[in-house]
């Protein structure tokens, strides 16, 4: 029999697994690896199925450290399941608060951190402009509504297009200190251009720094006023992707994807990518990436005295970066582009060649155990890197615009058609799950083992693996046990 004290051991290790594990932003962890260090069980048979409402393109849950898992929708509601999938509460946003196009990010302390944003006609003395507002909601654990905070107003010179922004960004947590700060890229459109900033908010909603990080104007042609591919792709793409269609038809493309009638992610459109927060283990406060989802990269410190400094800025004039920034352990961050690279850039400044072949990428890159990389390209391609060479491709059945989501011993991989389960030692395919309208939203894995993936607006919920809570409060997962072949252990 064991002793209490041992007891209370095991119980303080599991809750730092526990904490470890938990899928608390849109991409898994700050950096965005889509990696959990936990391991899971083949997604063979869900188990529960919860309806979700509509949801935005790459719209996924995030998961807290007790297992809870949260989503928004387009209605303006947040819900929250427990970790077998059956409902813990529903929350309405104000009808005056508009949709929620993105994934919640988690606090330290399991406070949920929603954004949601609204598109407003003018039509006062005959105008037909268009506003956008954003705001930043925070809810507890139990679904308390803590305030809602407006993100700035910019433009209020012109009113016609004075607004709070837009974004379909997912938030990030800056941490240093045991302070928290919530950032989130947000678009401004504005009379000559289209400004994306970075917001920072505290724990009580308060703006910290309000940060330019590009501006584009808009390039007219045939005399003045805007052309006429900005409104229904650059205005609209990333807030309401659904107007992707319109701008398929008018231009053949949506900013630079084929989009038709046999496109089966139809509508889908892609997300504002949302900044990468990533602590240098040599010290320091975090830094954080954002891309502006055209050319450029730039790097930032934070500093609660003195708001952003920028440190490094890389623009790729060839080509778009379509994805959002993937921080590795080594400092590089990577992002998919639109003709099929992957690009290595800052904060770690050590130059190295990108991958090619590997088809338009608008999902994040996903880390393995073992420091392997997985990208899925818009067409379903999926390819396995080893550093900047391609070790594997195999085709999807369907495409996707979801990011895989890595533990210890599985890689999950939602397209339009079906969910597959692959072995990541060698990447054979060992549960498949067929479904339609999959692809749109990333499976996210709980702390505990569960795997959430979503298709045609269902939570599906597969169940974790049968381990002993002995190993499980001892860390003994596949990590620890280096599965991997060549592979490094994680520490």
């Amino acid at each position: 029999m064991f002793s209490k004290r041992v007891l209370i051991f095991f119980a303080l290790i599991t809750v730092n697994q526990l904490t470890q594990a938990a899928w608390t932003s849109a991409h898994g962890d700050s950096a965005n690896t889509g990696f959990a260090r936990v391991d899971t069980a083949p997604a063979i048979s869900p188990k529960q199925f919860a309806q979700l409402g509509p949801l935005a393109p790459g719209a996924n849950p995030v998961i807290g450290a007790d297992g809870t898992v949260y989503v928004g929708n387009l209605t303006g509601q947040v819900l929250a399941f427990h970790p077998n999938g059956l409902p813990a509460w529903t929350r309405q946003l104000g009808s005056n608060h508009g949709a929620i196009y993105a994934s919640p990010v988690i606090g330290a302390d399991g406070s949920v951190y929603v954004v949601s944003t609204v598109q407003i006609r003018d039509h006062r003395n005959g105008s037909q402009g268009t506003h956008y507002k954003s705001w930043l909601h925070k809810f507890t654990t139990s679904g308390g509504w803590l305030f809602v905070a407006p993100f700035p107003e910019q433009f209020a010179a012109y009113p016609a297009y004075a607004g709070s922004g837009a974004t379909t960004a997912p938030p990030n947590i800056w941490t240093s200190n045991g302070t928290e700060v919530i950032m989130v890229p947000v678009v401004y459109k504005g009379p000559y251009g289209r400004d994306l900033r970075l917001i920072a908010f505290s724990t009580n909603g308060s703006v910290l720094a309000n940060q330019r990080v590009t501006y584009t104007g808009y390039e007219v042609t045939g005399g003045s006023g805007l052309p006429s591919w900005f409104v229904t792709c650059y205005a609209m793409t990333w807030y309401f992707p659904a107007f992707c269609i319109t701008a398929a038809y008018v231009n053949g493309d949506c900013c630079g994807f084929s989009v038709g009638t046999g496109d089966p992610l139809q509508g889908a459109g892609w997300a504002l990518p949302g900044a990468a927060i990533w602590q240098n283990p040599n010290g320091g406060t975090p830094w954080i990436m954002v891309s502006d989802g055209e050319k450029n990269l730039v790097g930032y410190t934070f500093s609660l005295s003195t708001g952003f400094f920028e440190y490094i800025r890389t623009n790729d004039t060839k080509r778009k970066h379509t994805s959002p920034p993937v921080v590795l352990p080594d400092g590089h961050t990577v992002l998919g582009t639109d003709d099929g690279r992957l690009t290595f850039n800052g904060p770690n400044l050590v130059s190295v060649a990108p991958a090619a072949n590997l088809d338009a990428i608008t999902a994040a890159p996903t880390r393995l155990a073992d420091g392997r990389l997985v990208i899925i390209a818009r067409s379903g391609l999926m390819s396995v890197l080893n550093g900047n060479h391609i070790a594997s491709q195999t085709q999807l059945t369907g495409a996707s615009i979801a990011s895989a989501a890595a533990s210890c011993n599985h890689l999950f991989v939602a397209s339009t058609d079906e969910f597959v389960t692959y072995d990541p030692r060698n990447m054979t395919a060992i549960a498949h799950v067929p479904w339609v309208g999959g692809g749109r939203a990333a499976p996210v894995i709980g702390p505990s083992g569960y795997v959430y993936a979503i298709a045609s607006n269902s939570l599906f919920v597969f169940p974790p693996p049968k381990t002993s809570r002995i190993d499980s409060a001892l860390g003994r997962n596949s990590c620890d046990r280096s599965v991997f072949d060549g592979a490094m252990r994680l520490r």
